[in-house]
């Protein structure tokens, strides 16, 4: 997705820019140069966001572009959530792994169990340690797994 894309660009290591630049997109020659001399100069994170926009751009158009790059600084440098998080309804007291690994949030119970013991496991900001956390019926909260996966709870 855009957004898939977006965030992956922007880990890229920064002695990466210049080969990204030169070899994933149609930047002209002449500008190539320009970002080579900016790269000494600028923060490499301003370069990068330039660099994630004109991929994005290049497979998915302007607009897909502004939107990646307008969620990845609301997310990543303003701290907010994201706009389209997906929802689910607690019908019954369910586990939080088992939850998580029904929605494909995670890929087993021990990857969270794993998450669990790096704080990377979090209702409602609050880190969750339990691996047999248990969410109550009509829960309401946001559960967000690393930095980047979240569901809703509605």
């Amino acid at each position: 997705t855009p957004k898939d894309k977006f965030g992956k660009t922007m880990t890229i290591n920064d002695e990466a820019i210049y080969d990204y630049f030169r070899l994933a997109t149609n930047i002209p020659t002449k500008e190539l140069a320009t970002i080579k001399s900016q790269l000494k100069s600028q923060n490499p994170r301003d370069l990068k966001l330039k660099l994630a926009h004109t991929i994005v751009e290049m497979y998915d158009g302007k607009k897909a572009a502004d939107l990646a790059q307008k969620g990845f600084i609301n997310q990543f440098q303003k701290g907010q959530l994201p706009t389209d998080i997906p929802t689910h309804k607690i019908t019954k007291t369910t586990e939080l792994l088992d939850l998580l690994v029904d929605k494909k949030v995670i890929t087993s119970k021990s990857e969270g169990r794993r998450l669990m013991d790096q704080n990377g496991i979090k209702v409602d900001s609050q880190p969750i340690t339990n691996p047999t956390f248990e969410l109550e019926k009509g829960t309401k909260a946001i559960v967000q797994v690393g930095k980047r996966k979240f569901l809703k709870l509605i």
